[in-house]
Formats: C-alpha cells, sequence, structure tokens
C-alpha cells in the first residue's frame, strides 16, 4: 500500500520522517490517502483532504478564512484548532472514542455509548472529521508547536553556564 499525495502550491515544503508528515503554508489545495501515518498540516487557507488507515491528523489553518476540510482516520484521533472569529459548518464524530470541544459556541458536543459528535455552524465552509476509532478534539486558536524530531536538525544545545563571580568582603 502506498501514500498517494497531491500539493498542487506550497510556500513552505513538506517534511516527512518515519511515519510522520508535516506540511506548512499550503496556497493550492492538498490530498492524501494513506496507510500508517501522523499527519499535521498548518498554516492553510485551502481546501485540504485527508484519508488514513492509521494515524493522527493535526490541523491548524492559521487565518480566519477557512476552507473545505476533509480529516478521515480510520484509527486514530483528529485535533482541529479553529482560528478566532472564523466561520465554518463543522461536523466532527468518532464512532469509538472521546470528543472534546474545546473551542465552545456554536460548536455542540453529544456523546453516545461509544463514541460522540462535535456540530457547529456559523456560515462558513463545510468541514467533515471523522474517526472510527479515536479521539476528536476542536480547539480555539492556531497554536502548534513545532515537531521538532520532524525538523531534521538536531536540537540546540543549552546555554553555557555563567562563571563565577569573585565577591571580596
Amino acid at each position: 500500500y502506498r501514500t498517494h499525495m497531491t500539493i498542487q502550491n506550497l510556500k513552505g515544503r513538506p517534511r516527512m520522517s518515519d511515519g510522520d508528515l508535516d506540511v506548512e503554508e499550503l496556497l493550492l489545495a492538498m490530498k492524501l490517502r494513506s496507510r500508517p501515518k501522523d499527519v499535521r498540516v498548518s498554516n492553510f487557507s485551502v481546501p485540504v483532504e485527508i484519508e488514513l488507515e492509521r494515524g493522527d491528523i493535526e490541523l491548524s489553518p492559521g487565518a480566519a478564512t477557512l476552507a473545505a476540510t476533509v480529516a478521515r482516520p480510520s484509527r486514530g484521533s483528529v485535533t482541529m484548532h479553529l482560528p478566532e472569529n472564523a466561520k465554518f459548518d463543522i461536523e466532527a464524530v468518532s464512532r469509538r472514542g472521546e470528543v472534546e470541544n474545546l473551542y465552545g459556541t456554536p460548536l455542540e458536543r453529544r456523546e453516545d455509548a461509544r463514541g460522540g459528535s462535535i456540530r457547529g455552524s456559523n456560515g462558513g465552509p463545510r468541514i467533515q472529521l471523522e474517526t472510527g476509532r479515536g479521539t476528536m478534539t476542536i480547539t480555539r486558536g492556531t497554536a502548534v508547536l513545532p515537531r521538532k524530531e520532524l525538523s531534521g536538525a538536531p536540537p540546540e544545545p543549552p546555554a553555557p553556564p555563567t562563571p563565577p563571580t569573585l565577591v571580596e568582603r
């Protein structure tokens, strides 16, 4: 089984490591179908469609202007960071797993015996998020911490200690 990815235009560059894909600053639509992979897409305002067999998906548009978005891992968690003042029509479903509405209104959270959903609309583009097994989380804000392990560079060394100073009494 292969990974099929279409990115029409990208300002940044995709970073791929063992089982992870990190994409920043999409300029045109992206489609991805893959088996096991964790995927993060940030700073986009264009259509994104991601389907995974296994893996977590994290989406952070980075701008109040959203576009149609589809994220469907069969097994894996989905986290969507919705910008402040964004317009959207969202349906987020976890068939087996928890649902967390950290965004607040206008989103409504519903739970059943095995999973739940988060739905809400304030007049924007359609966002469809669905996982067969995993946690569904919707947050307010755009802050996503970069994954150091995907950067390919070693971490920065700590600053050297300051030498002791002699104090005469």
